[in-house]
């Protein structure tokens, strides 16, 4: 029962201490320089696995789509 309340006092205590949450101190660097920066590390931490796993999954359907071709092409006739 008194492992129910540890949940909500976090988030209690969490929303009673913004400035704490504040990890990244060049998340509001007033420095043009930095903050261009930290914005395009964001977009290439953000779109890079994105990427990586669209690229993979095109090089599977391709691969997919050649080894079907091969085992079409392998396959004797069917005599009927």
């Amino acid at each position: 029962m008194k492992r129910r309340w540890i949940p909500i006092l976090v988030v209690f205590a969490l929303a009673a201490l913004p400035k704490a949450a504040f990890a990244c101190s060049v998340c509001f660097d007033p420095r043009d320089k930095n903050r261009a920066a930290f914005v395009l590390t964001t977009m290439l931490l953000t779109f890079f696995p994105l990427g990586m796993v669209g690229g993979m999954g095109v090089w599977l359907r391709k691969r997919f789509h050649k080894v079907e071709q091969e085992g079409e092409e392998e396959t004797p006739p069917r005599v009927g």
